[in-house]
């Protein structure tokens, strides 16, 4: 499929084009005011975010991936039929800085956890070849991102194209995976007060409850993540949501690698504390 297509709707403004999977086409897709959205660059923990907003915007009402969806839609699988439920309030997107993205709140991850946990993601979906090494994989990172021809850029081209826009912008947040892991109930408070969705500190503390590592990994065990599970079933790197923490490059990635990345996204990391 070649060219653009819209895809009206009921109502008009405010609206955003977006990419339709791996597809070239965009979509309008019509947002409440005031609308925002979750970016990161892949594996960056926007499915974890997706599901604390989630159970924050429709408390008791969340059981898996597709309620997620019908909530905080990931734009690369959000379907026309989806239009015609109701107006979001909040998408996910993995694009690298777009100036009709208006208020955004910019989720980012330490690269050497980023290059660990896309390998494993895409050793399991079979878009990381099963001879390819660890450290052989993180030439290709550094290089063009964490699968080759995604549209994503590399970690530091996809970061530093956020901030170098939109850093002081009032209507940008950045919110690093590190911090989220840390304090899960501050950050979320301060994510949903940006994005101006009610929330009570009992509210906050419920979404990060229903939306741990162990509850996100019974959903997944029952296949309703809203995410493939990889063709190795029984092989805990092949899960969806893996480990669920940060610095595991310390445990996985060869130092080789690690100096590569740092060498690669040295300014960026730094800039950002992680160096």
């Amino acid at each position: 499929m070649t060219g653009h297509v819209t895809i009206q709707t009921k109502v008009l403004p405010p609206s955003l084009r977006i990419r339709v999977g791996d597809q070239t086409p965009a979509a309008t897709v019509r947002l409440s005011e005031p609308y925002g959205v979750l970016c990161s660059y892949p594996k960056s923990g926007n499915t974890w975010l997706r599901f604390l907003l989630s159970h924050v915007i429709r408390p008791g009402e969340i059981a898996n991936g597709a309620d997620v969806q019908q909530t905080v839609p990931d734009i690369y699988v959000l379907k026309a039929k989806d239009l015609d439920k109701g107006a979001f309030s909040v998408i996910k997107s993995h694009e690298a800085f777009r100036p009709d993205y208006d208020r955004v709140v910019y989720l980012y991850r330490d690269p050497r956890d980023v290059a660990v946990s896309y390998f494993h993601h895409g050793k399991a979906t079979g878009a990381v070849d099963e001879s390819l090494s660890l450290d052989g994989y993180s030439k290709l990172f550094v290089e063009s991102g964490p699968i080759s021809g995604n549209g994503f850029g590399n970690w530091g081209e996809h970061v530093g194209s956020w901030f170098g826009a939109k850093e002081d912008d009032p209507k940008f947040l950045p919110v690093s995976y590190e911090a989220m892991m840390n304090a899960p109930e501050s950050e979320l408070s301060r994510i949903a007060h940006f994005l101006k969705i009610p929330a009570s500190h009992e509210a906050i503390e419920t979404a990060v409850e229903r939306a741990s590592a162990a509850e996100m990994r019974r959903i997944e065990e029952a296949g309703d993540i809203g995410h493939k599970r990889g063709k190795h079933k029984f092989d805990e790197n092949a899960r969806f949501v893996r480990k669920a923490k940060a610095e595991t490059w310390r445990e996985e990635l060869p130092p080789v690698a690690a100096r590569r990345i740092e060498d690669a996204f040295g300014p960026s990391m730094e800039k950002l504390g992680y160096l």
